[in-house]
């Protein structure tokens, strides 16, 4: 148990004023009884009850002690000499006006205890806010990662289930023998599409480009990045009637012309 945490907690307070279970009465005496930390601030508190009561008591004024001489002597229903039933009077008058001053007291902490016992609530309940309002941003956003991720792959699987379009195996060349890329074309609707097999992770300052070749020509179909974890389709730029598929080396950003000595992968299109 934390003991200021729970002496902070108000709980004491409402014991003192009576305004908690049978239960949890009986849960806040064990407490006072093992703990001396909670036994120590609960006898505080009473001290504190008392002390205020009594600091607050008043005596009548005299025009009270006349008033209430004349009312017994008109009156006559007592036995007691005036003086007498004076004091008694005055004695019912205190005890009356302590214990109203007590009952204010313990009222007036209880509010206190009550309001401090529901701030932390409130606190305690914006947090766990603020901490559901977080988490459900972070599931959203994996779930959103996840539901492209479901898009791209079945995207990816439809063009490849698709007989209309061409399967190019691109192989490494002498400058990288181990390297592979797939490329897809589609002769009605012009798409191309690549996927990265196998190449080296290029220097921060290049890119790989792909090209078409057409009628012995080289075509600049666009730039890709390689990312090893990535094996999904990438669309490059719509080609008409080529006869190979290459990939260079470039520059990042790319060049109007490709770098020969610079070539990872070529395939041509079997007809």
């Amino acid at each position: 148990m934390d003991l200021k945490e729970y002496v902070s907690s108000g709980i004491l307070e409402l014991y003192a004023s009576g305004n908690l279970t049978e239960n949890e009465s009986t849960e806040v005496e064990y407490n006072i009884r093992t703990y001396p930390e909670i036994r120590s601030e609960y006898e505080k508190i009473q001290r504190t009850i008392y002390l205020t009561a009594l600091s607050n008591l008043q005596t009548p004024s005299s025009s009270i002690k006349e008033s209430v001489i004349n009312k017994i002597r008109t009156s006559g229903k007592t036995d007691l000499p005036v003086n007498e039933y004076i004091n008694v009077s005055e004695k019912k008058v205190s005890s009356s006006f302590s214990y109203l001053m007590a009952a204010s007291i313990v009222f007036l902490l209880t509010s206190l205890a009550v309001n401090f016992y529901l701030w932390n609530r409130l606190g305690d309940a914006n947090n766990t806010i603020a901490v559901l309002s977080d988490q459900k941003k972070i599931i959203t956003q994996e779930y959103e990662a996840v539901n492209n991720k479901l898009n791209i792959a079945k995207s990816d699987i439809e063009i490849l289930h698709d007989r209309n379009y061409k399967a190019i195996d691109l192989k490494g060349m002498e400058i990288s023998p181990s390297s592979n890329v797939m490329a897809y074309w589609n002769p009605e609707t012009k798409k191309v599409f690549v996927e990265v097999k196998s190449l080296p992770v290029p220097p921060p300052d290049k890119q790989y480009q792909l090209w078409a070749i057409c009628q012995g020509v080289p075509v600049n179909l666009g730039v890709m990045d390689v990312d090893p974890s990535d094996s999904s389709l990438h669309e490059m730029k719509d080609m008409e009637n080529p006869q190979a598929f290459a990939v260079t080396l470039e520059p990042k950003g790319g060049s109007i012309n490709p770098t020969m000595d610079q070539m990872y992968v070529m395939g041509e299109i079997n007809v």
